[in-house]
């Protein structure tokens, strides 16, 4: 277990929300110079001096978390590569040259992704936890202090990663539950309110700019649960540096709706990022 001191993700935000979180790790790295072929992750191992370079563009677009660079660097995927072996070493990499890249500046958060997305099949239960606590430990022991749990479609999936965390690891928990894009408002709150009472500290959504009830369903869970944390897609690739005006527009809306992390999700880049940033200095004190 850790010994680093305990983060509190609420006392920071109730001073500094809303906060800004990075965007994707891939386009950049590919931008500079990372084959396109790659997981993203496998950067840590191969190209390692092109991760810090990712964390410093985003601090400089105004992000303040910033997430491992540790998506889909579980048992499954790895085993699959020929690379179990080099499971521990992946994920430790990823504090470490998040580290390197930004000093003490920025809030490093542990990034896990879901297990099941990468793999085809049903996985045994002890497996499944199996592959969650050891990407826990290894972030948290590395000095993560919160961990962010995204690309979840499946909310039984979500709900095991959720209880493999509290019984792995001591650290706050924001949970990103991926949304289709004709899901009903009312069964996503139910949603919601399922990961709240099975233990998440924050609420989180991820969806594309193109998701129709965003704002009516960003009003509701405001509403409901307080704090909010969004990772909003660019709904295609654009030319690295582009940004959609539909992504600038659903991001303001999201701001001033009071949503308290607001961080990029697929196709996004650190000028998605610095278009968030420009919108929080135009929003009142009071938001």
């Amino acid at each position: 277990m850790s010994t680093f001191p305990q983060f509190s993700l609420l006392k920071h935000l109730e001073k500094n929300a809303p906060v800004i979180c990075d965007g994707a790790k891939l386009p950049l790295l590919q931008e500079l110079g990372f084959p396109e072929t790659s997981a993203c992750f496998m950067a840590n191992l191969t190209h390692p001096q092109l991760v810090p370079q990712v964390y410093q563009n985003y601090l400089r677009a105004g992000a303040s978390i910033l997430r491992t660079n540790t998506e889909s660097a579980h048992r499954f995927v790895l085993d699959e590569l020929q690379l179990l072996d080099r499971l521990e070493n992946i994920n430790n990499n990823g504090m470490a040259l998040l580290r390197e890249g930004v000093g003490m500046l920025g809030i490093p958060a542990g990034s896990v992704t879901s297990v099941k997305k990468d793999v085809i099949g049903e996985i045994p239960l002890h497996l499944l936890e199996r592959a969650y606590g050891e990407q826990f430990i290894y972030l948290a022991d590395t000095g993560a202090k919160f961990i962010m749990l995204s690309e979840f479609t499946d909310l039984e999936d979500l709900k095991t990663a959720l209880r493999v965390a509290k019984h792995s690891v001591q650290r706050q928990l924001v949970a990103h539950l991926r949304l289709c894009q004709q899901e009903d408002v009312s069964v996503v709150l139910e949603k919601m309110q399922e990961l709240w009472e099975r233990g998440t500290d924050f609420i989180g959504i991820q969806a594309s700019s193109q998701y129709h009830h965003l704002s009516l369903l960003m009003e509701t869970l405001v509403d409901h649960f307080g704090i909010v944390s969004v990772l909003l897609d660019e709904p295609a690739p654009l030319p690295f540096g582009q940004v959609s005006p539909e992504f600038r527009k659903v991001a303001q809306t999201l701001l001033e709706q009071e949503v308290a992390i607001l961080g990029g999700g697929h196709h996004t880049t650190p000028a998605h990022i610095q278009s968030i940033t420009e919108i929080v200095t135009t929003l009142p004190a009071s938001c």
